[in-house]
């Protein structure tokens, strides 16, 4: 006989404690798997995982005796849209993709078809084009230049801020 939540159970009764399938043994209780998110049947064994409505469900062995039963959302959320594994999109000029373990990767920044690699500076046409990334925020800039070369460019961009900040916190 067992004893479990108040209530005795005889060898080979199977019961339901919240998530978990269990049966009474002669060597005492025994988890048999998970039942699934929002269902009453639906039965996932100790150690299997299922694939449903874009969710893993898994009912994880973590140790002797141990079950635990997760569920992981597959692909990226990002601003409210789910986006799959591998998928690609855009968002405020940043191009991104969703990798294996749910987390973004910021591939770069795109502009009227055009594409700059995270991290790196073009001139093109009088056109500077700038795709960094500050601690977590990535930024795109785009503005005219008419110097020689992009370096004297984004010198120039930067000491216009510099010089906007003085400015700012002189005030």
């Amino acid at each position: 006989m067992c004893y479990e939540n108040g209530m005795h159970y005889n060898v080979g009764d199977s019961f339901r404690n919240g998530s978990f399938k269990l049966t009474c043994r002669e060597s005492g209780i025994y988890v048999e798997g998970c039942y699934m998110q929002n269902s009453f049947n639906d039965l996932l064994m100790s150690g299997e995982s299922r694939i449903e409505n874009g969710k893993r469900h898994e009912c994880e062995i973590i140790g002797p005796g141990k079950v635990r039963y997760v569920v992981k959302m597959l692909g990226c959320n990002h601003e409210g849209q789910q986006y799959s594994t591998g998928q690609m999109w855009t968002h405020q000029h940043v191009r991104y993709q969703c990798k294996n373990d749910g987390t973004l990767l910021v591939l770069g920044c795109i502009d009227e078809g055009l594409f700059i690699e995270l991290g790196r500076d073009l001139l093109m046409e009088g056109m500077v084009h700038r795709c960094y990334q500050v601690n977590t925020t990535v930024f795109y800039h785009k503005f005219a230049c008419e110097r020689s070369s992009l370096a004297e460019c984004v010198s120039q961009s930067m000491h216009r801020r510099a010089r906007r900040y003085a400015k700012r916190v002189v005030a």
